[in-house]
């Protein structure tokens, strides 16, 4: 009995191969680089000990961070309203790029708003507390998700990412590169504060508006020197967006959307790079006409996300007609302008502190950066 026992042992241990053991009913590859005279592995860890080592080490794998299937980057932990999506095959979206796709980047499914709870379960006990880098090249900050403060930070980056102002123009990159684009491709008009508004504010520290309101003054003119544009019939017509550019509100990207329908219908519009929720910080009167003859609008700006539906349900801009704009118009000038911005100086100074977050950008006194490079 004991000679069957050890011949059935001697048998059980036969080696296959060179990188291949058996012992048992378990089978052992080796490892390329292992000598052969190394000791056999021990089988005699418990299960417990093994399926934390493997879990230790899986948890590390760079592979198994949740990320966004369209930005590539961990959905934000924001301070409200805090979702993860996924489609009907678990592929995951987050909240901001989810108004820009109308399917799954993977799999093309259209079911797309489904909530994934243990991914956010995942991201708000693992992840919120570790340092992220902001999502928006260049940008060197390095924050973490806890309180919203990630997000928060990625809403006001100067290197946020956006396309043109102008709807024929395909353009997209960071706000920093923009004025350079506008410079070069001449697709929008740039309109700077009125210097006399602009007196005993450059010792403010950055950010802070106090009373101060920013005044803007233009004219419109006709496109292309042709003063026939009320006899188009059937065409719309777009005119270039104006950039208003000023000290403590370059970041907000304010800018004013004219345009034209086919049935002589003039929008006016103020808008600006901000989402949604933090647009509606800033306010704005728009005064169009001469002492004579004016039309005159106080809103809330619109974001520049705000689709054509959003725009007429807030009604936050103005409309005239031909007519209207005609008892304006003089030569070649369609009418003038004065545009006034004035941020909630609450806002303005929060937006700034969360802009220069995690960046080289703290100096209270400093100036504040306007990439035009202009005296304003």
């Amino acid at each position: 009995m004991n000679t069957r026992s050890k011949t059935r042992k001697r048998k059980a241990q036969t080696r296959i191969s060179q990188d291949i053991i058996a012992v048992g009913q378990v089978i052992i590859l080796r490892r390329p680089g292992v000598h052969q005279n190394e000791p056999t592995p021990s089988t005699s860890a418990s299960p417990q000990k093994i399926l934390k080592q493997d879990t230790d080490k899986l948890n590390t794998e760079q592979t198994l961070t949740p990320r966004c299937t369209a930005c590539k980057e961990v959905p934000r932990v924001t301070l409200q309203n805090f979702k993860v999506l996924q489609c009907q095959y678990g592929h995951l979206l987050c909240t901001d790029c989810r108004p820009k796709v109308a399917s799954c980047p993977i799999c093309r499914s259209t079911k797309i708003d489904n909530r994934s709870l243990f991914v956010e379960d995942f991201i708000q006990k693992r992840l919120q507390n570790k340092p992220h880098k902001c999502k928006h090249e260049p940008c060197n900050a390095t924050i973490k998700m806890t309180g919203g403060n990630l997000a928060a930070h990625e809403d006001f980056c100067r290197f946020r990412e956006a396309g043109c102002l102008n709807k024929q123009c395909t353009w997209v990159g960071n706000l920093k590169n923009y004025i350079d684009h506008v410079k070069n491709k001449k697709c929008t008009h740039f309109n700077l504060e009125d210097k006399v508004d602009r007196e005993n504010r450059d010792n403010l520290p950055i950010g802070v508006e106090g009373p101060y309101i920013y005044k803007f003054r233009n004219s419109l003119m006709f496109p292309n020197q042709n003063p026939q544009i009320f006899e188009e019939i059937n065409i719309d017509m777009n005119f270039k967006p104006i950039l208003l550019v000023a000290t403590g509100i370059t970041n907000f990207f304010c800018y004013l959307l004219i345009d034209r329908n086919a049935t002589g219908t003039w929008n006016l519009g103020i808008y600006s790079k901000l989402k949604p929720q933090h647009a509606k910080n800033i306010k704005a009167t728009l005064l169009i006409g001469d002492n004579d003859t004016n039309y005159s609008y106080t809103t809330t700006v619109l974001s520049h996300l705000d689709d054509q539906n959003r725009v007429r349900e807030l009604g936050n801009f103005i409309q005239l007609n031909d007519s209207q704009v005609k008892r304006l118009s003089n030569g070649l000038k369609l009418f003038d302008f004065t545009l006034i911005i004035k941020p909630d100086p609450t806002f303005s100074r929060d937006a700034h502190e969360k802009a220069n977050m995690g960046t080289q950008y703290t100096t209270p006194n400093e100036p504040n950066p306007c990439p035009c490079n202009a005296n304003v």
